[in-house]
């Protein structure tokens, strides 16, 4: 051919062709059906009650610009997380939106940790444990033979082309595939918080002052505060959320607090 016909039809020289790579879906099945496993494992072992279903799709360079952590890798090939998801793990885990920095938060944080760990682990990746720069768009470009693997916890997990090729020769030469199982099982997650400490609070209706009055503050001053005798105390949880009322006690030589159900739970007799 010569290079009037090379250029009207933009061809590109051989230097700089790409190899083009399709993922039958038999392919794609394969990786999904082995991290449900994990996956399914994982849910069991943490108490949470969701469908496990995994789901693989061809990726592109749009699903490696938000790639944010390498969860693993096998050689220079690397396998990343597409943004964190303890947020929706902490609803299935407490069934309701907790504070981050709270215990509830720790909790799924680790969860979230110990499902990308099975992962990695099932996947036969050696895990890494620190955050990496995203990787290339280019590399990720369309037919460049990545795939996203879609879990049923909110996660997703790009797997680079050689990682994939990894797995598929393991496959063929029938190579045991490292399993997630822990050291030692797991509890559940009810069992495992029942003996962990949890601060609460007990507050009273407070009292303002002018600050000149402030200044003049001695020890041994006493503060009228707004809160009646015969007035339940708030108990409530170190980020504020009430739980209880509570009425003043004491119980042997120390000041206690009987507890009682807070504003609607009173009339219904319901428990937080």
């Amino acid at each position: 051919m010569n290079e009037h016909a090379a250029s009207v039809l933009n061809w590109v020289p051989a230097e700089r062709a790409r190899r083009l790579i399709h993922r039958r879906p038999g392919e794609l099945d394969e990786i999904a059906v082995l991290v449900q496993k994990a996956c399914t494992e994982w849910k069991h072992d943490w108490g949470i009650e969701i469908d496990a279903k995994v789901s693989c799709v061809m990726a592109t360079a749009e699903h490696a610009a938000v790639a944010d952590m390498a969860i693993g890798g096998r050689g220079t090939a690397l396998a990343w997380r597409l943004g964190p998801c303890s947020g929706r793990i902490a609803e299935l885990l407490f069934a309701c939106e907790i504070a981050p920095d709270g215990v509830a938060g720790e909790v799924s944080t680790a969860c979230e940790r110990d499902a990308w760990s099975r992962i990695a682990a099932t996947l036969g990746l050696d895990v890494t444990g620190h955050e990496l720069p995203s990787p290339a768009a280019p590399a990720m470009r369309k037919w460049g033979g990545a795939v996203l693997v879609l879990l049923s916890f909110g996660g997703r997990l790009l797997l680079d082309a050689e990682i994939v090729e990894h797995f598929r020769h393991d496959k063929c030469s029938s190579r045991s595939v490292r399993t997630t199982r822990p050291q030692t099982p797991l509890t559940r997650i009810e069992e495992a918080l029942a003996h962990t400490p949890y601060p609460l609070e007990v507050h009273l209706d407070g009292c303002d002052m002018e600050l000149g009055s402030l200044r003049e503050l001695r020890v041994g001053d006493v503060l009228r505060i707004r809160q009646a005798l015969d007035a339940p105390a708030s108990v409530r949880s170190t980020s504020g959320v009430p739980l209880f009322s509570g009425v003043l006690a004491r119980s042997g030589v120390r000041k206690s607090v009987e507890l009682s159900a807070w504003g609607a739970q009173a009339e219904s007799g319901a428990t937080p």
